[in-house]
This record gives C-alpha cells, structure tokens and sequence, in this order.
C-alpha cells in the first residue's frame, strides 16, 4: 500500500523542481515549523490573472497541518500574496496530520473548497498492465524529435511539454499512429519519484490505444531507472486521462483538495476577485 502522508510530502518536493526543468518563473518559498506547518508558497506573477489554478500558479501547499499550522501562520502565508500585490490565488490541501484542522483554519481565513477542482493523485500498485494491441507506437524521442513534433501537434501541444525537452531528469515521449505523432507525454524523474505527465492525445479516435502505450512506455523507463515510486496526477474532471491510469494499474491514493476566496471581496488591502 501507499502512504497518502509520505506520498504527499514527496509531491510538494516534486513540484518546485518540475516547474524549474519545465521553464517556470514561479519562485517557490518553503516555510517550515510552526506556526507555517509545511507549506509552500508559489508566487507567479506572470499567471497572476488566471481564474482557476489551471492557468494560475499563485498559491499555497499545504499538508495538513503539518509541523503546527495555525491561525497566526495562515495569515501570515496569505499576507506575502498582499504584500507582492497578488489579488487571486489558491491554497492547495494534501494529506497530513490534522486534516480537519487544517480544513477549519482555512475557511476561517475566508476560503471555500473550489468543488469544481480537484487533483486525484495516482500511484502505480503492482505491474502496469500492458496496453492492447492498437497498432500504436510508443517511444522515448530526443530534444530534436520532441520539438518537430510541434508542426504536427501544434494545437494539442502542452506548453510545459514543448518548453522541457533537453531539461535535467525529463524524459520525453511521443506515439505515433504509422509515421504521424498523435500523442506526447513526459516522465520527470527526481530523487524516489517517476511522474507521468504532460500527456496530450491529438487524434480524439486513438485517444484510448495511444494513452495506454504511452502509459506503458513510461513505466517501463521508470523501472529501468530504478525509481521507487511511478506516479501521476491528473484534474477530475478529465475523467478519461484518470480511467486511462486505472487501466493501466494506478490507483488513487489521495485527492489534494482546491480552496479559493469565498465570494469577491479585500484580503490584506488587495482586491481578491473570486
């Protein structure tokens, strides 16, 4: 079985280093022991008018409480956001000690759980089960070959996929339906975690045969790293991207929880649109 305790510390180590290979500006602050908990706090001020933390970096990561989160911390994490002049952002809740703790001190703060945003977590159990014959070709590709893709899956692209090719520990992935790219994806390796992702499918029709061989393409380059734990993550509402990694042996472990502002309204003198 899998920790969701030590699965989420490990994914809020992953996500500084992952935003760095990928291109990000996003400066990263962790603040650890009370009254911070664990926390780490992403500021972004390039993606500071996104609506929905899709488009949006700014915010807070939490695991529970953990080293002794509480009143006086909190708002002390949500006054950098007034202080860099950062209207919108959100806080992020993953497993730790003292969830519903944690859970009361941010609404006390003025946050309500975003319903609509949802981050399942999902770990490999066991051997990945291999993808169904589909006439779909799954393989590593170089920083060359990754960035020729572009031309032919420029609408379906990723961002972070095209920014990240040649970058330390990122691995990248395309399938091809005969000689077309149809599909990418990337595995980003550091220290005990392989995750899966950046997985994008261009032809909606092989959606199914190209996620699973990717799937299995990465988890057979993350077995020859010798990594202990192959991961993803993925929004609930992409409810087919998450069965896809069912499919394919993962399982969810947790859902990291999604709060924003509870209405329009000022936190620390700055305007916080909902």
């Amino acid at each position: 079985m899998v920790d969701p305790l030590e699965l989420a510390r490990d994914m809020q180590r992953l996500r500084p280093w992952l935003d760095a290979v990928s291109g990000s500006d996003c400066d990263y602050r962790r603040l650890e022991g009370a009254p911070f908990g664990s926390a780490l706090v992403a500021i972004d001020r390039a993606t500071r008018g996104g609506r929905n933390p899709s488009t949006n970096r700014n915010a807070i990561h939490l695991c529970g409480v953990g080293a002794g989160l509480d009143e006086p911390g909190l708002a002390a994490l949500l006054a950098i956001f007034a202080d860099e002049g950062i209207g919108r952002f959100f806080i992020h809740l993953a497993p730790g000690p003292g969830m519903d703790r944690a859970r009361d001190l941010i609404r006390a703060a003025g946050f309500e759980r975003h319903l609509w945003v949802r981050y399942p977590v999902l770990a490999l159990v066991g051997t990945a089960k291999p993808p169904a014959p589909g006439g779909i070709v799954a393989r590593e590709v170089g920083r060359d070959e990754a960035l020729a893709a572009r031309e032919a899956m420029s609408a379906t692209m990723r961002s972070r996929f095209a920014a990240s090719p040649g970058g330390p520990g990122v691995r990248h992935l395309l399938a091809f339906d005969g000689d077309r790219p149809i599909a990418h994806a990337a595995l980003a390796h550091h220290e005990r975690l392989a995750c899966i992702g950046w997985l994008s499918i261009r032809a909606p029709a092989r959606r199914g045969a190209a996620e699973q061989a990717l799937i299995a393409a990465a988890v057979a380059m993350a077995r020859t790293l010798g990594t202990e734990r192959i991961v993803a993550e993925t929004l609930a509402v992409l409810g087919a991207a998450r069965a896809g990694f069912m499919r394919a042996g993962f399982h969810e472990v947790y859902e990291r929880e999604t709060y924003r502002l509870a209405g329009a309204g000022t936190l620390g003198g700055v305007d916080m649109p909902r």
